[in-house]
Parts: structure tokens; C-alpha cells; sequence
């Protein structure tokens, strides 16, 4: 799969607050690094896995949060486009063992 191309938007997922009544959509990587993990899952299928940091969410810098989610893709398209990403708070997969 890739290379990708395009995706129309940036793929950084946001969430929607509500700070003093105000609502506000808060970037989930506030524009720190993210990147994309691929993995093999046990069904033989690739997973490819969207991770960013979450700078700030700790008391410390070294207790800071990161997101993961997967990537899914509208393959009626060439090349396939990533999806936009929806907040998701947690998710299952299960990944074939290092040969």
C-alpha cells in the first residue's frame, strides 16, 4: 500500500472541547510529531497505525500521553486515500510475533 498521496486533509484527528461554554476543536497531536506504524496482524493483513505524541498531557514531560488509532482507507480510489481519522479511545489488534 502508499505511497499516499493527497489525503485531502491533514490526518491529525481533533476532538471537540467545551472550554467556558465555548466549544473548541483541539488538534490531538498539537501539531507534535506523529507518525504511522505498520504491522502484521495475525490474520495475515497489514495494519497500519496512526501514533502521536501528546505533549503537555503529563506532570512531567517523561509521563506524556500518546495517541495511537488505525488508519483505515477508501480503496475505490487510486492510490487508496487515508480516512479521516475520528477520535477513538481505545482499540484491539492482534499482531503477529516478531519472526
Amino acid at each position: 500500500m502508499g505511497p499516499w498521496v493527497d489525503t485531502q486533509y491533514d490526518i491529525d484527528p481533533v476532538t471537540n472541547e467545551i472550554v467556558h461554554g465555548i466549544l473548541r476543536r483541539r488538534s490531538i497531536s498539537g501539531g507534535q510529531e506523529s507518525f504511522v506504524v505498520q504491522a502484521l496482524q495475525t490474520n495475515g493483513t497489514e495494519a497500519f497505525i496512526f501514533v502521536s505524541d501528546r505533549w503537555g498531557t503529563g506532570k512531567q514531560k517523561a509521563n506524556d500521553m500518546q495517541y495511537w488509532q488505525p488508519l483505515q482507507f477508501d480503496d475505490t480510489q487510486s492510490p487508496p486515500r487515508i480516512q479521516k481519522l475520528n477520535w477513538t479511545d481505545q482499540f484491539t489488534i492482534d499482531l503477529q510475533p516478531q519472526l
